[in-house]
């Protein structure tokens, strides 16, 4: 028996199509998650590779004034 008859037999398929599944859900999700960001949130993603703070926003401990 060589290899490639034993791999064939063992119906490897299904990993393709779980991982066709995932890929699709988790690239789903990251549309839906760009789509419904804030203007504000989007501003601020794109300034990180400029910003030269050495300590990270945190957006739960601002306090708005306004």
């Amino acid at each position: 028996m060589r290899l490639s008859d034993l791999m064939s037999s063992m119906g490897l398929d299904a990993y393709a199509t779980v991982s066709l599944v995932i890929f699709l859900v988790v690239f789903a999700s990251v549309v839906v998650r760009v789509l419904m960001m804030s203007r504000r949130d989007a501003r601020d993603a794109a300034q990180l590779p400029l910003d030269d703070s050495t300590t990270p926003r945190q957006p739960w401990k601002e306090t708005r004034h306004g």
